[in-house]
């Protein structure tokens, strides 16, 4: 008899193609089966679902409207739906798409939006105009391009009256604009914007289209962000800007041009001093007195710190001379020990570089940057 291999079953789980009464005579437990991957979907499209990992709530609800056994709220109440307004099944339509994917508040939309529309049509169906947005719409005339569609959308909304005359206001706000007659802040602040910078018409459009929309709060930050652009275009503009006619760029100053300034600056501040000093005197000797001593004492300065640095000054000056350029045929000084050293340190270097030869000849050179 051939060995056949038994998995063990958890409690809840079945084998498949297989009976209570057959598990009970393969001497297994009789607990209810869980169901096996294998067999947890058969819709259209559930492998291309899985490999996209798409939410698994979303796949159980495909496969029990697949099966048709779905008890869910919001669908068996958009199966009590009587629609019977234009276009009622492109909504519906919309409703099972919104649900199949997960979108339980979209799908609420679409129901009292249906419920608003099936009342709207029936009324409209009637020929009742005493409607309070009938009143509005049969007493106003509108001639700016498109109205005929804004028309009649707010005749489908007509029952849900906050709607209906939020569009109609808008309706009214499009006529102002097309009449060049609108008041409103917002686009008359639109409207006084001086802007230059590279795109300003594109977003002065989009502004205006959002106006038209009734959407404010773009407006206003369409509005803060090109007052900001324009400032930033100015600013860039005005350093970009070359220098006028009479206007002439200043010339850099070097160095010891800047020095020199500096040092006559000190001398016109010493002079003021020395003024300010002795203005109450009229006797302006002192003044000259004062001057000329300051002068002896810059002299003196001068003069010792020539004295103390004649010997290393003549000694540089000697050396950038050359020994036949003399001054004075004094002959050059130079210290024995000095020149023995001198002499000493070259021959080392020779022997050194005749050494390094005679290796890398040899090929036995191991310095560092021969060996690189």
């Amino acid at each position: 008899m051939a060995m056949v291999k038994i998995t063990p079953v958890m409690e809840g789980s079945r084998i498949s193609g297989s009976s209570p009464n057959d598990v009970r005579d393969m001497g297994l437990s009789t607990h209810k089966a869980v169901p096996s991957t294998s067999f947890a979907y058969s819709y259209p499209g559930w492998n291309d679902d899985k490999a996209e990992m798409v939410d698994k709530s979303s796949m159980d609800r495909r496969q029990e409207m697949h099966e048709g056994s779905c008890k869910h709220p919001q669908m068996l109440a958009l199966k009590k739906k009587r629609w019977t307004y234009p276009n009622h099944d492109r909504d519906r339509d919309k409703a099972v798409s919104y649900f199949r994917n997960g979108k339980d508040n979209l799908l609420d939309n679409v129901l009292k939006h249906g419920d608003v529309k099936q009342k709207s049509w029936k009324l409209l169906k009637s020929g009742d105009r005493s409607n309070e947005v009938f009143v509005a719409l049969d007493a106003s005339k509108f001639t700016y391009q498109g109205w005929e569609t804004d028309h009649r959308l707010v005749e489908k909304i007509c029952c849900d009256t906050e709607s209906a005359m939020f569009r109609f206001d808008l309706m009214e706000r499009r006529q102002r604009v097309h009449d060049d007659d609108c008041s409103h802040p917002l686009f008359l602040e639109l409207k006084s914007k001086l802007w230059s910078y590279r795109g300003h018409e594109r977003e002065i459009e989009s502004a205006t289209k959002y106006f038209l929309r009734g959407r404010d709060a773009f407006v206003e930050r369409v509005l803060k962000d090109g007052d900001r652009k324009e400032k930033d275009h100015l600013k860039g503009q005005k350093l970009k800007e070359p220098p006028s006619d009479n206007e002439h760029p200043t010339p850099k100053k070097t160095r010891s041009k800047r020095m020199q300034e500096d040092k006559d600056d000190g001398r016109l501040r010493n002079d003021h001093n020395l003024e300010s000093k002795y203005s109450g005197d009229t006797d302006q000797k002192k003044i000259q007195k004062k001057k000329s001593e300051r002068k002896e004492k810059k002299l003196d300065i001068k003069d010792k710190h020539n004295s103390q640095n004649s010997d290393t000054t003549s000694t540089k000056k000697n050396r950038r001379s050359g020994p036949s350029h003399r001054k004075n045929g004094s002959s050059r000084k130079i210290d024995v020990d000095k020149s023995t050293h001198i002499i000493s340190s070259i021959r080392q270097k020779d022997t050194e570089i005749s050494r390094r030869k005679q290796q890398i000849e040899e090929g036995i050179c191991d310095h560092p940057l021969y060996l690189r």
